[in-house]
């Protein structure tokens, strides 16, 4: 079961393939490391609570972000902080309804707002051609601005706001030291 809550965190390995075997070892390592906390269960949702290095291995900006970190009531369980593995049997592109801008990734360029539709991009490999210096690139291939991703899985850190918080150098490490190459990109439905 998919929970889409209303914003949050994504981080994706920048290759698009991702085998759970691969996942395996980097879960464990990013529980050890105390990223992640422990499991919990509502319904036929599972996800994990933030572990006890959460918030030195993510940096809030701004003067005083309303984080809340523990479970509320079960009514409101999905409003609070938690981190959910997601795992699809071929890659996705996932987004929320934030607005997209997406970028040439070889000239900096920006992609006109009048994408094709991308929900077949896997079956369709869409190539767009940049404007500027007329590079084509598959859309996976352009530069997103932190806005979405595409892959098999992904760690998402629920109820965060966009642009709110951005990812240590500690947890990038860590998570290069088990894959190497990760984007993170916000949702905001």
């Amino acid at each position: 079961m998919i929970v889409k809550n209303r914003y949050g965190l994504v981080f994706n390995p920048q290759h698009l393939y991702f085998s759970q075997a691969d996942a395996e070892p980097l879960i464990a390592g990013l529980q050890k490391a105390g990223f992640m906390g422990e499991v919990f269960s509502i319904d036929n949702y599972q996800a994990n609570l933030v572990g006890e290095n959460f918030l030195k291995m993510v940096t809030f900006l701004g003067c005083s972000p309303q984080i809340e970190l523990t479970p509320p009531d079960r009514e409101n369980w999905h409003n609070f902080c938690h981190i959910q593995i997601q795992y699809f049997p071929q890659p996705i592109y996932y987004r929320g309804m934030n607005r997209l801008r997406c970028f040439c990734s070889q000239c900096g360029a920006r992609i006109p707002d009048k994408l094709p539709d991308l929900s077949q991009w896997q079956v369709e490999q869409q190539i767009i051609q940049c404007p500027k210096c007329q590079e084509k690139r598959s859309v996976e291939q352009l530069n997103w601005r932190h806005g979405a991703g595409f892959g098999q899985f992904f760690i998402s850190v629920h109820n965060i706001y966009p642009n709110e918080a951005v990812p240590s150098d500690q947890l990038l490490k860590l998570l290069n030291s088990f894959y190497q190459g990760w984007n993170y990109f916000y949702y905001e439905t």
